[in-house]
């Protein structure tokens, strides 16, 4: 069955992000440690409203705090804000427009009568919910020419050399920059095919970063280089080989961090990204098909004191994604209980020697029988 609180609570931030700049937002706060991010109000306002419309993070939940004054999802967000361009949306075009803006294969066909007036509200969300979805296939995901890259300098950039990834590393994962947009550009590649199939991109300008810009899916022209991440792992193209013959992998939460392993242990890469914060059954299902027996959760630090209800709820957090590779194999997590790193840090940021002692020392969590 279709499940729009599924879906919903599989859009990533960097997706919300996405899908608010294609609606007409112009200016992004993100307060990720408070837990929201703040932008202009496009559910009342076409262009140039207050930044008073909040998006709660854990609650995937926005609130307009001027005229509005009430809380909305995503997808009444698209619907108010296509209204507002004089389009009438109804809710399963609304879950449309947010999966075909971001990749994301809709399979949905029009019921009898949809798009007429006499269609209500309640009807078309029974409609929804009675949809046969396709079980998930990332060959549906839409695929990129390779000349794309053609668009880019693969001169090896300063901020990355000065992030201890290597020019070697670089070389590898095709890191490139984007003069037009002065943008480093990461390609992201099918874990099974290699075809490219969307380009994050990191901003080196101080207002986009300071407005919320600073990793994004790259835009040239009319088309968003964006996919639903969470039917893929960043990496695992270039180091399945690796992974299968050590039947082992590190799961990150960034493209950088994947880099960054690459340059500590050239030729013994292990790891992946999530690009993101949580592992969803098609991950999990990547690598155990890869027949992992050993997976290392290495996500970017959440507390600054151990032992304080911040700490906890991050550790429940972790054990909770652990639990679900814990009927495969052995699963353990980088625990930060010796204050090597910052808040925010991923493991692999403070270099390799920190790395290392971080991993050595990593909490067990199941060892499958």
């Amino acid at each position: 069955m279709y499940d729009k609180d599924k879906l919903k609570e599989e859009l990533t931030l960097d997706e919300i992000k996405t899908l608010l700049v294609e609606l007409g937002v112009q200016h992004i706060e993100t307060h990720e440690s408070k837990g929201h991010i703040i932008t202009n109000t496009i559910c009342h306002n076409v262009s140039d409203g207050k930044m008073k419309l909040y998006y709660y993070i854990d609650e995937q939940i926005f609130h307009c705090y001027t005229s509005c004054n009430e809380n909305f999802d995503i997808f009444d967000l698209v619907i108010k804000n296509h209204m507002l361009k004089g389009k009438k949306l109804g809710f399963p075009e609304a879950i449309h427009w947010v999966l075909t803006t971001l990749g994301r294969p809709s399979y949905m066909v029009k019921p009898k009568g949809f798009g007429h007036s006499h269609i209500g509200r309640r009807e078309e969300l029974d409609w929804l919910d009675s949809l046969k979805v396709k079980k998930s296939v990332i060959l549906d995901m839409k695929v990129h020419s390779e000349k794309t890259l053609e668009l880019f300098s693969d001169k090896p950039h300063p901020l990355f050399l000065e992030d201890n990834i290597t020019e070697d590393t670089m070389r590898k994962f095709e890191v490139m920059y984007y003069e037009k947009t002065n943008r480093i550009v990461i390609p992201h590649r099918h874990y099974q095919t290699g075809k490219l199939i969307g380009v994050k991109s990191r901003s080196l300008d101080f207002q986009d970063i300071d407005n919320g810009y600073k990793y994004i899916p790259l835009r040239v022209q009319d088309v968003t280089y964006s996919y639903p991440t969470f039917q893929n792992l960043y990496g695992l193209y270039q180091n399945k080989d690796i992974i299968k013959r050590l039947k082992r992998v590190v799961i990150f939460e960034s493209e950088k961090s994947v880099m960054q392993f690459e340059s500590y242990f050239p030729n013994y890469n292990f790891s992946v990204a999530l690009c993101g914060s949580n592992v969803s059954k098609q991950q999990v299902q990547m690598l155990v098909e890869l027949g992992v027996q050993e997976v290392v959760l290495a996500l970017d630090k959440e507390f600054t004191i151990l032992n304080t209800p911040e700490a906890n709820l991050y550790r429940e957090k972790l054990e909770r994604l652990c639990s679900m590779f814990s009927s495969y194999c052995k699963v353990s997590m980088i625990w930060d209980r010796f204050k090597l790193l910052e808040l925010k840090d991923s493991p692999s940021d403070k270099g390799k020697e920190v790395f290392v002692e971080l991993f050595k020392n990593r909490r067990t969590i199941h060892t499958k029988e």
